[in-house]
């Protein structure tokens, strides 16, 4: 008698078991800080969802320096290409980074459209 579960539902599976097995290796061997130590920064690779975009600085045509941008974030337009905070400014937060305005004082090596041709001609 043939099985009744197709590949991709065992690969699903498969994928959730694994999942859920780093999920609690990272658990266990996750760093408990004592109450009083502050992390002085987090380094944050990724795609765009982490990317600040904070680009006003720079001359480019993709801006994100006005309204609905920021209106969750300080309530003004801040140059992010988001409304709010950012996987990496939550991170930061839970681990007593700096609080996450003081990125616009920072740096990003990444900016919002860094890697279209007319941002690099420039």
């Amino acid at each position: 008698m043939a099985s009744s579960s197709s590949p991709s539902a065992n690969i699903i599976s498969c994928t959730i078991f694994l999942c859920c097995i780093l999920v609690q290796v990272v658990q266990i061997t996750a760093i408990k800080l004592p109450p009083n130590v502050r992390v002085p920064a987090v380094l944050v690779f990724g795609d765009s969802i982490v990317d600040p975009g904070i680009n006003n600085h720079l001359l480019s045509l993709v801006k994100a320096n006005f309204p609905p941008y920021g209106r969750d974030f300080m309530g003004t337009p801040s140059g992010r290409f988001s409304n709010g905070l950012i996987p990496s400014d939550l991170l930061g937060e839970k681990k007593s980074v700096h609080p996450a305005f003081a990125i616009l004082m920072g740096i990003s090596l990444r900016s919002s459209s860094s890697s279209s041709p007319i941002a690099i001609s420039d």
